[in-house]
């Protein structure tokens, strides 16, 4: 059985799609046969029990003084000290604190990183700290995913993003709601004979920039 560390240092609040896709992906991962353990916010727990994440999943909520931001970043810089030889992966979601996670892609040999992108962060953020922390430390998180075992996009044009504008390398993108299995049929439409209609499946944010 395959041993996945997740890692993921958002502060999640109800009706959040990021609660949704977290608590997704990873009951899907439980029901794959795969062994998770998650280090979160103690914050956290109450909203991923109501989103049904399975009790399967060994989840280590985080205790602190800190919130916020430098809560966050006290997250990231644990993983340096903390031992993750029992485990086969670490699967992060991408942060604006990824480029914490330097010091363990150094020194660690014994795990394969994985890298989530759920978004392209600089058209999503809107505080003045993380813009700038973000513009300061981009290089440094490029190093982190080009040395990255796979860096996943959870859509097309994220991953085009990452490769083109970016420069990281060994992306893929396996959309939202994907199902991999062996057995799984696909079917293909010419785009031509669909009606023009746009569907689109998420919450509206102000970063999308919809006019409604």
């Amino acid at each position: 059985m395959k041993k996945v560390l997740y890692i993921n240092d958002v502060i999640f609040a109800s009706g959040s799609g990021e609660v949704t896709h977290t608590v997704g992906i990873l009951n899907a991962l439980e029901r794959a046969g795969v062994s998770i353990t998650y280090l979160t916010f103690q914050c956290n727990k109450e909203i991923l029990l109501n989103y049904g994440l399975s009790s399967n999943i060994h989840v280590l909520y985080k205790r602190g003084s800190f919130g916020g931001r430098l809560g966050r970043i006290i997250y990231f810089l644990k993983l340096t000290f903390i031992s993750t030889r029992n485990f086969d992966y670490i699967y992060v979601r991408d942060s604006v604190f990824t480029f914490l996670l330097l010091p363990f892609v150094l020194l660690r040999t014994n795990n394969k990183l994985v890298i989530e992108y759920n978004g392209v962060r600089e058209f999503e953020i809107k505080s003045l700290f993380l813009k700038v922390s973000n513009y300061l430390f981009s290089k440094l998180s490029r190093v982190v995913a080009n040395r990255a075992h796979k860096n996943v996009a959870v859509a097309s044009g994220i991953e085009f993003y990452l490769s083109d504008h970016r420069r990281i390398k060994n992306t893929t993108t396996i959309n939202n709601g994907s199902n991999l299995s062996q057995d799984c049929q696909f079917s293909t439409q010419e785009v031509s004979t669909l009606a023009k209609v746009i569907v689109f499946v998420g919450n509206v944010a102000t970063w999308q920039n919809f006019d409604l």
